[in-house]
């Protein structure tokens, strides 16, 4: 075994402590003392943001980020087309990025100072801020246009599945390996585990299954960490509040959500996720015996009345009781089944007080959608743009492993060519001899004179 000193710390595995004495149940400890002496902060970069404000940046961030696959986000503008009916959407992927991996780090770090017992490391921290980073990488020209749009409509029969989260994961493994960081990961800690981790944070299957926990990354008691940057079960994640922050923003439309307050009144909380069922079978027992007891009151009670209108009304009320009693024993039944089936999965919650600033949330995502993202002129340079590039799609080549050539469509498939595709290829088609392109350059022509 080497030496132990400052640099090889955080590399000791739980068989190095063991080596030198160290007994199991306080490994534990031991670790987060190793995680507390070597977390070093003077070799983070500061960048000012003007939605976050100085944004301190871990040194392995900083070496993802000065990498051509990652600087290309600075030429792809998040909100697309959008910036030809907005003149201030000229706001770009690689910002946005920037924040999320800021907002993910703070409340990840947030959870770590109050909840202790969590046993959240710096690890768990500094890959949900690799995850924020890098979440946007697969994206293509005018963002959500090139896999929404234009990869459908050249209808792609060798990979229909295709999204940007997909695009992402794989840009991931082509910026580690071809800018040789694999060393950079180990030297701050990061294991083969932890860049899978990464990676299922970006693109992971929408439901979580606690019962068969299927993903590697993380242990299913860490499942609250699958939330922080992608939550795909309510929506709630640091991604929208930097979009939705930075968007309004440069948009110049009102924003009454508080991330930061969500932040500070945000837990882990063990939930057992109750399955209600749709439709419970009437126990039969439970009802034939209601039923019989209730008959013989109804009997009783009739016999006593001649009067047949009194007899109606007896009738009926005990109807109603038979039915009410009966309803009451099954789904009392039916929830004690659930509970016992309920699977315990920890979920990152809110303080109830807080209904009012989420609602601004959902509220502020609405006013995006129907003010910006779903603007009819919005929508029509869409259609135009994708239209020409659909046109384009057979003359413009970009040059992928081995020197080989790529389609616009097929780049998806090699993250070098992939890795050179921008907003860029607008001014290609616009500026080309190729007769091949008239019809695109044509399209794109009247974008730009507004003949729509």
């Amino acid at each position: 075994m080497e030496a132990i000193v400052g640099a090889t710390l955080p590399k000791l595995q739980d068989e190095h402590l063991k080596e030198i004495g160290i007994k199991p149940s306080e490994i534990k400890q031991v670790r987060k003392f190793i995680e507390d002496v070597t977390k070093d902060t003077s070799h983070h970069k500061i960048v000012n943001d003007p939605i976050h404000g100085h944004i301190k940046l871990h040194p392995l961030c900083v070496k993802i980020i000065d990498t051509p696959e990652f600087q290309r986000l600075r030429f792809i503008k998040q909100l697309g087309n959008g910036y030809f009916v907005y003149p201030g959407a000229s706001h770009n992927r690689f910002e946005h990025s920037l924040g999320v991996c800021h907002l993910a780090g703070k409340l990840v770090r947030a959870f770590q100072d109050r909840q202790p017992k969590l046993e959240i490391t710096y690890t768990d921290i500094l890959c949900a801020e690799i995850a924020g980073l890098c979440h946007d990488l697969g994206h293509g020209p005018f963002s959500h246009l090139f896999d929404g749009m234009f990869i459908p409509a050249v209808k792609m029969d060798t990979d229909p599945k295709w999204t940007h989260e997909k695009g992402s994961t794989k840009m991931f493994d082509h910026l580690v390996k071809e800018n040789k960081l694999e060393k950079e990961f180990e030297k701050y800690g990061l294991t083969e585990q932890d860049r899978v981790f990464i990676k299922e944070q970006i693109d992971r299957p929408n439901e979580l299954d606690q019962k068969n926990w299927t993903l590697n990354g993380r242990p299913k008691e860490k499942s609250f960490l699958y939330e922080v940057v992608s939550n795909k079960r309510n929506g709630i994640d640091v991604d929208k509040w930097d979009y939705f922050a930075r968007d309004c923003h440069m948009l110049g439309i009102r924003n009454n959500f508080d991330h930061n307050r969500c932040i500070e009144f945000s837990r882990v909380i063990s939930v057992k996720k109750e399955v209600i069922p749709v439709k419970k079978e009437v126990n039969s027992e439970a009802e034939e015996e209601v039923n019989s007891e209730a008959e013989e009151k109804v009997n009783s009670e009739a016999e006593e009345e001649v009067n047949s209108e009194a007899e109606e009304e007896v009738n009926s009320e005990a109807e109603e009781k038979v039915n009410s009693e009966a309803e009451e024993k099954v789904n009392l039944e039916a929830k004690e089944e659930v509970n016992s089936e309920a699977e315990e999965e920890f979920q990152i919650c809110y303080r109830d007080k807080e209904v009012g600033n989420l609602y601004e949330m959902f509220h502020t995502r609405r006013t995006l959608h129907s003010k910006a993202y779903q603007h009819k002129t919005t929508k029509i340079i869409e259609t135009m743009v994708t239209e020409a590039l659909v046109e384009a799609n057979g003359f413009i080549e970009f040059t992928g492993k081995d020197k080989k050539k790529f389609k616009m469509s097929e780049s998806i498939h090699d993250m070098k060519a992939f890795s050179q595709m921008t907003d860029d290829v607008f001014n290609r088609i616009l500026n080309s001899t190729n007769d091949g392109l008239k019809e695109s350059r044509e399209i794109l022509e009247k974008v730009l004179k507004r003949d729509l």
